[in-house]
């Protein structure tokens, strides 16, 4: 994915997945974490 581009994970209520996040830092100084993300929808509530 693209820096910014949005997307939703979806899975299958028949089989099992893996999903793994993989992302890189681009300033050493200041790595980025979870508080970075912006939820446009959260069925989650986070």
């Amino acid at each position: 994915l693209a820096c910014g581009e949005i997307h939703r994970l979806c899975g299958s209520l028949t089989s099992w997945g893996r999903v793994a996040e993989i992302w890189e830092h681009s300033d050493a100084w200041n790595p980025s974490d979870e508080t970075d993300i912006v939820r446009l929808q959260d069925d989650y509530s986070r």
